[in-house]
């Protein structure tokens, strides 16, 4: 494994977000692109934690190339092809999920930006015109700027990501992991080696974090018994 995949493991965050930059320098931006979005399970990491036949199973790379391929095509330079890959990912993804559960709880929700002659007016914005002295999101920045003020503006980040790291430390749940993804009749326990499950779920322990990569092989367990064994 390379360097730049190694330190996205890292306990540090700021040597995570090093590893994606030292990524996004490759001359294919599409590494930088799936490290972010595929959980960590890059190509390498897949190599290392399958078994040799569930590698095969999946048909190797076949999946990466795929995916490179779809990232090509999606736009003329990085910039354009991140933008309209994170639109799909926005609209084919969290819209949907948002519309399922609200409408599952009977509440109505009304996302305020998707104004159709807005949108239409900011995909035609030139893209180097995005950053203001490198500043992201400079443009929505300095128009609500005027109304809320700088240090409204320029607050640090107040997302709603649920503190899945943490949780997945606990040692009653990280013992309840281990055997979910043990499970002598799992997909997971087909497809990759226990040993490098256990290693992954000690790794995460001691600090270092695989949250991702861990709650995916959750969903994958979890998915195939819903939807496959039985």
């Amino acid at each position: 494994m390379k360097w730049p995949e190694k330190l996205l493991n890292s306990k540090i965050g700021i040597m995570r977000k090093a590893s994606h930059a030292a990524m996004a320098l490759r001359i294919d931006g599409s590494d930088a692109f799936y490290s972010l979005y595929r959980g960590g399970w890059t190509k390498d990491m897949r190599k290392k934690c399958m078994r040799s036949d569930g590698f095969r199973k999946t048909k190797f790379d076949k999946p990466d190339g795929q995916l490179k391929l779809k990232y090509k095509m999606s736009g003329k330079n990085d910039m354009e092809r991140y933008l309209n890959l994170n639109l799909e990912r926005m609209t084919e993804g969290f819209l949907v999920k948002i519309d399922r559960a609200s409408m599952d709880n009977s509440i109505e929700v009304r996302s305020p930006m998707l104004d159709l002659k807005m949108f239409d007016f900011i995909r035609k914005i030139p893209k180097n015109s995005l950053f203001i002295k490198g500043i992201r999101k400079g443009i929505p920045k300095k128009i609500l700027e005027r109304s809320m003020g700088k240090a409204f503006v320029n607050r640090r980040k107040m997302g709603f990501s649920p503190p899945l790291s943490n949780w997945l430390r606990e040692e009653k749940v990280a013992e309840w992991m281990l055997n979910k993804l043990t499970n002598p009749g799992g997909i997971v326990y087909e497809l990759f080696s226990p040993i490098e499950i256990k290693k992954l779920i000690d790794n995460h322990m001691d600090g270092y974090d695989h949250s991702t990569r861990l709650w995916y092989l959750l969903f994958l367990e979890e998915w195939h018994d819903q939807y496959i064994r039985t």
